[in-house]
């Protein structure tokens, strides 16, 4: 099965930039996700040409309604996080959401790691199973890694803002 790095494509400059993330020093671990209430607002950066992407990175990973739907079907295990993000000055908002992955320890030694960048990424098969989405736990930065029938999926379904990298499985 092949599998994809998944991120929110660069070129959506006007997509939504979350500024209150850091408030809590909590959320600096991304083990503590656990702890965020059900349902959380946070402010982003004032823009009238906003463009509501269907995954945002950073801080963190989010998905729109859209993409929490597609996953709960194919993991019905993974629970999600409710974050409101709140334009005042331009009195907008929208509903994301933050998916409790598991953390999986699966590159192998082929991939090429610098400073907690992965340069080459190679997953071993044995431990990734049959995950569906998940965290590479190897590093401290985040790399959220998705099986290609969950992508096909979500590509059918029209969404934006999505950058896909295939990775070697061996």
């Amino acid at each position: 099965m092949k599998y994809f790095l998944i991120s929110k494509d660069k070129n959506f400059i006007t997509a939504p930039d979350i500024i209150t993330w850091y408030k809590d020093i909590t959320f600096r671990n991304e083990k503590n996700l656990h702890k965020l209430k059900n349902r959380t607002v946070f402010n982003i950066k004032p823009e009238k040409n906003i463009i509501w992407t269907d995954v945002i990175s950073i801080p963190n990973f989010f998905v729109s309604q859209k993409i929490k739907e597609i996953i709960e079907k194919y993991d019905k295990k993974i629970k999600f996080k409710q974050v409101i993000l709140l334009d005042k000055e331009n009195a907008n908002a929208e509903v994301y959401y933050l998916p409790l992955l598991d953390f999986i320890e699966c590159l192998s030694n082929e991939s090429i790691v610098v400073r907690n960048t992965i340069k080459k990424c190679v997953l071993k098969k044995d431990f990734i199973k049959d995950k569906v989405i998940f965290r590479i736990g190897d590093v401290n930065k985040r790399y959220i890694v998705v099986r290609l029938d969950l992508i096909e999926s979500i590509l059918r379904r029209n969404t934006r803002g999505i950058k896909l990298e295939e990775i070697e499985v061996i």
